[in-house]
């Protein structure tokens, strides 16, 4: 039986061009960080709230020192260097019983912020501490640090956070070490899915769309098993779901689309799909019969949201019969829609997403269902 640990993201968006040799060393070392601000020194929520920092910030540090102590399965992105905003590593922190664990402490790094500074030197210094060490407990280590670092720290806690000088600038991190031997560099464009799911914030659990994070742990990662297929990862994961689920919400549009394609003769998309229309997902032309089609294409299961884009779509029909409305959702939530909204009959519009793939796999375009579920792995890391 494998182990699955919980999954999360850790992203290192920093715009700033004096981010960059911090971000590449971070990349260099597969260590996954955060800051917000240098004072308190500390790793402890408690201490955060105490020095008055916002909700945001005190959770930060929660988080992190929880990923440490329980292990997590991470994605990590650094696309706060341009070269390295085309994919993200995905790896274990902690000591999840998947994964040998390099470390089960945390780290506290000293970097030099500046545009000039040299990848390989931006880490001054760092010292490992225990998961949610407190001031006190980094304290008595600061002077670990080489001494650039340590007068550094030294400053910060002597000063709380307002440091003034005309050298060099500096930025204090809080970090966790990925498991150096259960960690890859996965390519955007070999995981759309993930790509597509990107999320926001510097920290936080990744709950919707876990299963490409899963996915993509369980193909290029994992030397516990090994999947070729995006679907297969629910074998893993202990959930039974039709194979439909384990698409991005952009590949189930293509799905959709590619569907009316193979069912209308002369069919030609008119807008590219979803993007920032919210009332619809497709809209289609019909070349040889002068009609239209506009759809809804999603994933929602819950029936007022579910009802709420349905009344979106049907605004676009007003009782043109040249405009075809056609909603693609999940079986399981038409039966629970009124049987009729705005005057027209729910399962006339209606077509279940896992009736969609079924009809693909059944013979409509098995090589194009392989192609959105396959997944194939280009290998190699960014150089920088």
């Amino acid at each position: 039986m494998v182990d699955v640990p919980d999954t999360a993201y850790i992203n290192h968006a920093w715009s700033k061009d004096k981010w960059k040799p911090i971000i590449a060393a971070l990349y260099r070392s597969k260590i996954a960080a955060i800051h917000f601000g240098d004072f308190p020194v500390s790793l402890t929520e408690s201490e955060w709230a105490d020095a008055g920092h916002k909700n945001s910030n005190k959770s930060s540090i929660g988080r992190l020192s929880e990923y440490a102590r329980e292990g997590r399965i991470l994605a990590v992105s650094y696309s706060g260097h341009p070269a390295l905003s085309g994919g993200r590593y995905v790896g274990t922190v902690g000591s999840p019983e998947s994964a040998s664990s390099d470390s089960d402490r945390m780290l506290l790094l000293v970097c030099e912020y500046g545009e000039e500074v040299e990848p390989q030197n931006a880490i001054v210094d760092y010292i490992s501490v225990p998961i949610g060490a407190n001031q006190d407990q980094i304290e008595s280590q600061v002077d670990d640090l080489n001494n650039e670092a340590a007068q550094y720290v030294h400053s910060v806690i002597e000063n709380r956070g307002s440091v003034d000088s005309d050298g060099p600038s500096y930025k204090i991190l809080k970090g966790i070490q990925l498991n150096k031997n259960d960690v890859e560099w996965v390519w955007n464009q070999d995981f759309p899915g993930l790509w597509a799911a990107n999320k926001r914030g510097t920290i936080m659990g990744w709950n919707t769309g876990d299963q490409h994070l899963y996915a993509a742990y369980y193909s290029a990662v994992s030397d516990h098993v090994d999947i070729d297929r995006l679907d297969d990862v629910y074998d893993i994961i202990g959930r039974d779901k039709s194979s439909v689920w384990a698409l991005s919400e952009g590949q189930l549009e293509a799905l959709c689309g590619e569907y009316l394609r193979r069912q209308n003769d002369s069919y030609v998309e008119l807008i590219s799909a979803g993007g920032s229309l919210s009332e619809a997902d497709i809209f289609a032309g019909i070349e040889n019969d002068d009609r239209e089609i506009v759809a809804q294409v999603t994933f929602e299961k819950k029936v007022d949201d579910a009802e709420s884009k349905l009344r979106k779509l049907l605004s676009y029909s007003q009782d043109d019969p040249a405009v075809e409305l056609i909603f693609f959702g999940p079986k399981e939530v038409e039966s629970k829609l009124p049987d009729t909204v705005e005057d027209t009959k729910v399962s006339d519009i209606y077509t279940p997403i896992e009736e969609v793939l079924q009809k693909f796999e059944s013979g409509m375009g098995t090589e194009f269902v392989e192609m959105l579920l396959s997944i194939k792995l280009s290998g190699g890391n960014p150089k920088i």
